[in-house]
């Protein structure tokens, strides 16, 4: 079974929610936040009213300046329970959220390969995530999140590019002035090999950014037995 996109909601709600989800389907939540108190803790995992997800990468945060904080967090959620989810991420100064659900995905063992980086006050247009270790499979699903802050006056758009090359995008927030500008996205993959992804913007102020990809399994293939024809044969007579 191909990994198919289902569902998605975005937003900056206090709770987010999925209905009519299929059982043994994944769900998956990239965020990025703002923290007008500096904590230097990573995001905490999002609650769930039908369900438990766990961290697939969230780092800590980056600071902004002297106003706080911004970071990414993805999070994943294998052999969903069927129904409404309501989700509620970490409830911090800001966020921008997306939550997805997929079919064709691994049950258990999801989670494959990650990669993060970031940019601390500076000035810049573009910034790599760097590379994920090879995946163990060709089939796979690659999450994507970024988030940009600024001390200074912001733009509104910041004028992210969108969509990344081979990514679709799941949610996205341009307005650096009052706002916080994020881009999550997914790509399903088909070969084996390392992930990447490359964020472009064109507000060239100091300015922090984080950014950061997760990969995940569908099932692994069921092995196939050669064909051996002796197999098929009756048993051998002695003379």
């Amino acid at each position: 079974m191909a990994i198919t996109f289902v569902q998605k909601v975005s937003g900056a709600g206090a709770t987010l929610v999925l209905n009519n989800i299929v059982a043994g389907n994944a769900l998956f939540m990239p965020d990025g936040y703002f923290r007008g108190v500096t904590t230097g803790l990573a995001e905490a995992v999002p609650t769930d009213t039908n369900g438990v997800f766990v961290a697939s990468k969230a780092d800590v945060p980056v600071l902004v300046g002297s106003i706080g904080e911004v970071g990414v967090g993805t999070y994943h959620q294998q052999n969903a329970a069927a129904g409404t989810h309501t989700v509620t991420p970490e409830g911090n100064t800001a966020h921008e959220t997306a939550l997805a659900e997929f079919s064709g995905m691994a049950t258990s063992g999801i989670l494959d390969q990650v990669v993060g980086n970031e940019r601390r006050d500076a000035v810049g247009t573009n910034l790599a995530s760097g590379n994920t270790p090879a995946t163990t499979q060709a089939d796979e699903l690659a999450i994507s999140a970024f988030v940009w802050g600024t001390s200074g006056a912001g733009t509104n758009p910041i004028g992210i590019v969108d969509p990344i090359a081979n990514y679709t995008t799941l949610h996205i927030t341009q307005d650096g002035i009052s706002g916080l500008p994020v881009h999550h996205s997914y790509r399903i993959l088909a070969a084996i090999g390392a992930q990447s992804v490359t964020e472009n913007w064109t507000d060239n102020e100091v300015a922090s950014e984080k950014i950061s990809i997760a990969t995940f399994k569908a099932p692994a293939a069921a092995t196939q037995i050669p064909y051996q024809p002796w197999l098929q044969r009756g048993p051998f007579m002695a003379s």
